[in-house]
């Protein structure tokens, strides 16, 4: 387990980084659900709960939103007329299938662009038919080849449906190979929860602020 006090020195190091106040950053109790909530500034370097969702969104300037993924997508949303507004989302499966990238749009509201960051690619991500057989219903064949989900894929799709145009969505990294050889090198001396859980687990924070 993580030692408390090195994981708030982290978020701390981490919110110095980005110019915020860890004071007013704001982070998700992630359950891989649809929930995507108004951040309420409650800091991140002290020991308590938070809001049990997996989106935030903010137009408070300043104010950091963050979220931790592995083999999940983290993914940025940005209101780009209006009063600049923001959101992060922690996107697996689960929540895809159950709306967590069409909430995030909606909740931001406005035109938005959208940033989708590394996760497991679809070279990686095998999966039974009890979850092929929902996506392929909802998003189609494309997603799928020889038993292995293209998360990224079905994320651009569901933004898509959410009314983010199609030139708006970036694909920050295609494969989750790539960004474990540009995080740690080609060796995997650092890897998601897919690998025997003997070795080290590769954890992305994600913050980002308006």
């Amino acid at each position: 387990d993580d030692d408390p006090d090195r994981v708030v020195e982290n978020r701390r190091r981490l919110t110095a980084e980005l110019g915020v106040d860890p004071e007013t950053t704001t982070m998700p109790w992630q359950v891989h659900g649809a929930e995507v909530t108004r951040a309420d500034g409650r800091g991140v370097i002290r020991r308590q709960p938070f809001e049990r969702c997996d989106g935030l969104w903010t137009d408070e300037p300043g104010r950091g939103l963050m979220v931790l993924t592995a083999d999940c997508l983290p993914v940025a949303l940005a209101r780009t007329n209006g009063t600049p507004g923001l959101a992060v989302l922690h996107v697996g499966w689960r929540g895809l299938l159950t709306g967590i990238a069409e909430a995030g749009p909606v909740e931001l509201g406005g035109d938005v662009r959208a940033a989708i960051g590394p996760g497991i690619g679809a070279c990686c991500y095998e999966v039974g038919e009890e979850v092929a057989e929902p996506f392929r219903e909802r998003f189609g064949d494309e997603v799928l080849a020889e038993g292995r989900l293209d998360l990224g894929r079905a994320t651009e799709l569901a933004l898509r449906r959410a009314g983010v145009d199609d030139p708006a969505v970036a694909r920050l990294f295609d494969r989750f190979e790539e960004v474990v050889n540009v995080l740690v090198g080609p060796d995997f001396v650092a890897i998601s929860l897919r690998r025997p859980p003997d070795w080290e687990r590769l954890l992305e924070p994600v913050l980002a602020a308006v």
